[in-house]
């Protein structure tokens, strides 16, 4: 419920109301093996790692890995991939691709790009939002957004911040 809020709020504007395209059943439960037979037989996600599996779909992090920006921040493509659709911007939505900024310093992470599709597979966009300020959130133990954070901070942990480092002037 708490994604729909925020997906809604950060998607607030006029969208089309068009009907979403026929979709898959949902898998038979939410265990590893079968998201991975549902998926595997309904989404188009080559090399897409699993991040989280919750009721309403999965989280999915991008075969392009994460980017270590100058400012020692880290950016990732994520998406999600949901079992049924879930209203959200007076549509119905599918699936979804993201881009984060995460401080993985602080563990706080921002939405700063979404694009929302009435289909699975990133099928039949209907509405996409950027933003150039992070606006940053907390994450709590055990959700999504905590997974995701954990697995992008891994995946530059060690890593030098490309040259040119500078610390952004809205940055704690």
């Amino acid at each position: 419920m708490r994604r729909a809020l925020l997906l809604a709020a950060f998607l607030a504007g006029p969208a089309c109301a068009q009907e979403a395209p026929a979709e898959p059943p949902p898998p038979a439960s939410t265990s590893a093996k079968d998201v991975a037979a549902w998926m595997a037989a309904h989404i188009e996600a080559p090399d897409w790692r699993v991040l989280a599996i919750n009721p309403h779909g999965v989280l999915l992090a991008s075969p392009g890995g994460v980017r270590l920006r100058p400012d020692g921040m880290a950016e990732a493509d994520l998406r999600h991939e949901m079992f049924a659709p879930v209203a959200v911007g007076g549509g119905q939505m599918r699936s979804d691709l993201e881009k984060w900024l995460v401080d993985c310093k602080t563990r706080r992470h921002a939405l700063m790009r979404i694009s929302v599709y009435r289909g699975n597979s990133l099928r039949d966009e209907f509405a996409s939002r950027g933003t150039e300020t992070p606006q940053w959130l907390e994450t709590h133990p055990g959700d999504e957004a905590a997974q995701a954070v954990d697995a992008i901070c891994e995946a530059v942990a060690g890593k030098t911040p490309p040259k040119g480092s500078a610390k952004p002037a809205n940055h704690p």
